[in-house]
């Protein structure tokens, strides 16, 4: 989480609270644990433009206009996660251009590269030595 949460706060993210909670989710559903917070990038910059109120920076739902909802980050975060694995065909989940494709048909070519760009910034993010934790021994 402590990666995840300093990539976040290099975006100035709202979602670098929710790091731990992404994991959580991840590991729940059996996900990569860099998915949801790289849809998150390519769907709402890093939830810094979503729908208002609406807890949803993952683009999750929203078709022609209508807003799907939730009543938190968290939420949204798990309506996700089980969303893609109990809608979504198994290999899909782990083929991103497969995904695309299915996440979002309008331009799936450009969503896959920017969800991969982000899961690989995300992986290779630095962690600076203050944000660890000091180890005893």
């Amino acid at each position: 989480p402590i990666q995840l949460r300093s990539y976040l706060e290099s975006h100035n993210s709202p979602l670098a609270s929710q790091a731990e909670e992404f994991i959580t989710v991840a590991d729940k559903y059996g996900l990569d644990w860099r998915l949801l917070p790289a849809i998150s990038g390519v769907e709402s910059t890093f939830a810094k433009n979503y729908p208002s109120g609406s807890y949803n920076p993952f683009g999750w739902g929203i078709y022609g206009g209508r807003v799907l909802g939730f009543k938190s980050f968290a939420q949204a975060m798990e309506a996700v996660a089980q969303g893609l694995t109990q809608k979504y065909p198994k290999d899909a989940l782990y083929n991103l251009n497969r995904l695309g494709r299915i996440y979002n048909g309008v331009t799936p070519g450009s969503w896959t590269w920017k969800t991969q760009y982000f899961m690989t910034q995300i992986d290779t993010h630095p962690t600076s030595l203050a944000s660890l934790p000091i180890l005893m021994h």
